[in-house]
């Protein structure tokens, strides 16, 4: 309850009020006399051209009178006067008071236009969201790199929080998988009675789990969180991510099978070879052991020496030897 106090034993200030607000009209007199009890009436008026004090509320209360008070102890009371609701706003209204119940009823002035009414603001529309694009800066990037986008919305409701969760996904519209959703964003959406434009300017680092040479596109849903509302924007093949450089090279390695059957060389050895190097590969078995077949990289060979590699790739060879 919002209460304003107004002390009528002077000229009071200016004050505003809403309708539904409690006025505290306090009241200070003098009083000579046998012991008594008497009654505060404060009322709120206004200027009709019929009454020219219209009355449009008032309250009392009840006190006691003390025999004879020294002089210059003030009697004091107060009155509450809710503001009713259904009157016109504007610096249009007045107190009085007066006290009953004692010889004379002794009132106050009429204090004119010491009350202004401040109409109440009509509550905002229910929340919405509209026109929304996130707008990312498209390209080719590498892992790591940040791509900027500056999304545009419009909004309409009461002031609050919301979010903004930007998804990285694969396909073609209309489907979308999913491969990486970044943190939400915190915003704010101010209070708007009608459709308003707003802006947020932003990035997003690219993830290490995305593919070099996949193209990605970019949903983002845009929510506003005590109000509930939200939008969904997806922008199709925003950006590529930059295939991955050739390697510096190729190696070779292997074992024998079983351990210490005999052993395998190179010619020529080198710890990298380069793409289409030709290599050849000679086998040896110890006593009591013959070569019996090679697997690289899974694919069986059965001649030996002389089996030749072409390199395009790392290799894995498995030199395998039998019991004589």
């Amino acid at each position: 309850m919002v209460i304003h106090r107004v002390n009528l034993a002077a000229y009071p200030q200016v004050i505003q009020v809403q309708a539904g607000d409690t006025i505290r009209a306090i009241t200070e007199f003098d009083y000579v006399g046998p012991s008594d009890t008497g009654t505060i009436y404060t009322a709120l008026w206004n200027w009709t051209l019929i009454d020219l004090h219209n009355e449009i509320a008032h309250g009392t209360k009840s006190f006691s009178l003390p025999d004879s008070p020294e002089p210059g102890n003030h009697i004091t009371g107060y009155v509450d006067i809710t503001f009713p609701h259904g009157y016109s706003g504007g610096l249009h209204y007045g107190l009085y008071t007066k006290i009953m119940g004692v010889p004379g009823e002794p009132r106050t002035e009429y204090y004119e236009k010491i009350i202004e009414l401040v109409e109440e603001a009509p509550p905002p529309p229910k929340a919405d969201i509209a026109d929304f694009r996130l707008n990312p800066t498209r390209g080719t990037y590498k892992i790591g790199d940040k791509v900027q986008f500056w999304a545009d919305y419009k909004y309409k409701g009461k002031a609050q929080r919301g979010r903004l969760t930007i998804s990285l996904g694969t396909g073609i519209s209309p489907s979308f998988f999913t491969k990486y959703t970044f943190s939400p964003v915190t915003v704010y959406f101010g209070e708007r009675m009608d459709w308003t434009s707003g802006e947020i300017p932003g990035s997003f680092t690219l993830p290490t789990n995305l593919e070099p040479g996949q193209t990605y596109s970019v949903r983002a849903k845009l929510e506003a969180l005590e109000d509930y509302a939200q939008e969904t924007d997806t922008d199709w093949g925003v950006f590529t991510v930059e295939a991955a450089p050739p390697p510096e090279g190729y190696s070779i390695d292997g074992t024998s099978v079983p351990a210490g059957a005999g052993y395998w060389y190179l010619e020529p050895y080198k710890d990298l070879y380069d793409r289409l190097d030709v290599v050849k590969i000679t086998a040896f078995a110890y006593s009591g052991f013959a070569f019996d077949y090679w697997l690289i990289n899974d694919l069986r060979r059965d001649y030996n020496p002389a089996s030749v590699i072409v390199m395009d790739k790392d290799v894995w060879i498995e030199c395998h030897f039998r019991s004589i």
